[in-house]
C-alpha cells in the first residue's frame, strides 16, 4: 500500500515538473530536470502500471511521442512541456516494456 502512494506521488510530481517546464522557460536551461523526470517515470512504471494496463499505457505513450511534434507549431513553451512529457513517459515506458517482455517470456 505504501508503494502505491509513492508511485502516485511520483506521477503527480512528474506532471508538476512538466507543467513548470512549460510555464518557466528558465528551467529548460538547467540539467537536473531530465534526470529527475526519468527517475520519476521509472518509479511510475514500476509501481503504477499493472500487467492489465500495459498495452493501453504503451499505446498512449506512443501517441504522446508521435503527437508531441505538433506542439512546436503552437509555441516554444508547449514544445518544451511536450519534450518534458516525453522524457517523463519514456522512463515509465522502458520499465513497462521490460516487464511485458519478461512476462511474455514466462508464458
Amino acid at each position: 500500500m505504501k508503494f502505491k502512494k509513492i508511485g502516485g506521488w511520483s506521477f503527480i510530481v512528474g506532471l508538476i515538473i512538466v507543467l513548470l517546464i512549460g510555464l518557466v522557460p528558465k528551467i529548460m536551461g538547467s540539467n537536473w530536470w531530465p534526470i529527475v523526470l526519468i527517475i520519476l517515470g521509472v518509479i511510475v512504471g514500476f509501481l503504477n502500471i499493472q500487467e492489465k494496463e500495459v498495452t493501453k499505457f504503451l499505446v498512449a505513450t506512443m501517441a504522446i511521442i508521435i503527437s508531441s511534434g505538433i506542439l512546436g507549431a503552437l509555441g516554444q513553451r508547449l514544445a518544451s512541456a511536450g519534450n518534458a512529457l516525453i522524457i517523463f513517459t519514456a522512463g515509465a515506458a522502458i520499465v513497462v516494456s521490460i516487464k511485458a517482455i519478461i512476462s511474455t517470456g514466462k508464458n
